[in-house]
């Protein structure tokens, strides 16, 4: 390959589901030309909606002359849910070497809690309360959380609608 990347590959930090002070993360990558010749880098995308990625104010196609470099931000968004992402970075451009430009990207979006069954096994989906006639209790349904994480989470307070309990 002809231009040079800082970086092989992109690893972005584990995001946590509902946590409002880290809603993203984001990663450098700065491609340089050290040839002697301007290679053209067409365009950059990746291959699924997962990353986003910007360059500043540089447009592409953009001629990349000898010894000059362009630094994009690849950036990762906090989803509602746990999961592994992986994606690829894609640099078109007119290098010699066929193939280059190709830059993996990887980020973990990771639920602190997990809400249980009774079984502790099965993920909790909904829960079905009985039918209850006024002025009657209703059949307790229990759960149990669970962290998802590596550290220990306390639970301090669970607060309820105002409109939970029903006369």
């Amino acid at each position: 390959t002809e231009l040079k990347y800082s970086a092989g590959k992109l690893e972005m930090d584990t995001l946590i589901v509902g946590c409002q002070d880290m809603t993203y993360t984001e990663r450098t990558l700065t491609i340089c030309n050290p040839t002697s010749r301007t290679i053209n880098v067409n365009g950059i995308a990746t291959d699924s909606n997962h990353f986003s990625w910007s360059a500043g104010a540089t447009t592409f196609p953009k001629a990349l002359a000898p010894g000059e470099c362009i630094t994009l931000t690849v950036r990762m968004d906090v989803l509602d849910t746990s999961r592994t992402l992986l994606d690829t970075l894609r640099v078109a451009s007119d290098e010699l070497c066929t193939g280059a430009g190709i830059i993996p990207i990887s980020g973990r979006i990771q639920d602190v809690l997990g809400l249980l069954m009774p079984d502790g096994t099965t993920r909790f989906d909904s829960l079905h309360f009985e039918t209850v006639c006024p002025g009657m209790i209703s059949n307790p349904q229990t759960y149990q959380y669970r962290s998802l994480g590596p550290d220990t989470v306390r639970i301090d307070s669970i607060l309820f609608s105002p409109n939970f309990y029903g006369l």
